[in-house]
């Protein structure tokens, strides 16, 4: 048992508590910082890191870089499974986008995220498939993809719309997955699916705010005398 100080927001004040030092919670957040800040598996084995940690607790002892691999891998499982059940709570329906870009090192990879709205009309997104795309991405191999994850996350029913950029691969890709869904009879369309695609809309957004900013910087041209 152990003492720290913790300040009271409510009174504005610090006050002294008991703590209680736990080896597991500490290695869950070091685990979650190695998650929300990308860092390297083999960062346990860098010298100075661990020299840090153990200046602060001697009795710390970091796990083996395939240890924390294993064990970073189990909470990605858990939390994968926990978003299933989840969003078969949902009752709206998602709203998707779905991006591919090649790398430095020439390869090929797709991220495809959901949106909808809770029911506490908050917007909320998840990332649901994130993978390196082997071979030529045609429209019909990204169609297939998609409609995998969709199907894979049970929400290929309740689908709204899909936001993407023009390229030619995507108007084919989202033209297959209109037809897949078109002849899915539990899959219903927003009108038919006209609306499914948005990447015109976001072209012409884009649009929007070009054209607004030539507007700024003509009007600022004539103030510029007067400052």
């Amino acid at each position: 048992m152990q003492l720290r100080a913790k300040k009271d927001l409510g009174k504005d004040v610090s006050t002294v508590v008991p703590y209680r030092y736990d080896y597991e919670t500490s290695l869950k957040k070091f685990y979650l910082a190695v998650i929300m800040h990308e860092y390297p598996f083999n960062i346990v084995e860098h010298d100075y890191f661990v020299d840090f940690i153990n200046s602060l607790r001697p009795s710390f002892t970091f796990k083996s870089r395939v240890t924390g691999r294993k064990d970073i891998m189990d909470i990605y499982e858990t939390e994968k499974d926990k978003l299933y059940a989840y969003l078969k709570t949902v009752k709206c329906r998602f709203s998707a986008t779905m991006d591919m870009w090649t790398s430095c090192q020439n390869k090929g990879y797709m991220c495809v995220t959901l949106h909808w709205i809770d029911d506490e009309w908050r917007i909320q997104k998840r990332i649901v498939g994130f993978f390196h795309v082997e071979g030529r991405h045609t429209g019909h191999k990204l169609s297939e993809l998609f409609t995998e994850i969709m199907v894979k996350w049970f929400v290929e029913q309740r689908l709204f719309a899909l936001t993407l950029d023009n390229a030619s691969n995507n108007f084919v890709a989202v033209t297959d997955i209109v037809a897949d869904l078109q002849v899915n009879e539990k899959a219903s369309l927003v009108c038919d699916g006209i609306f499914f695609i948005l990447d015109v809309v976001v072209t012409y957004l884009i649009w929007l705010q070009e054209m607004g900013w030539l507007l700024f910087l003509k009007h600022l041209r004539r103030l510029k005398p007067w400052y």
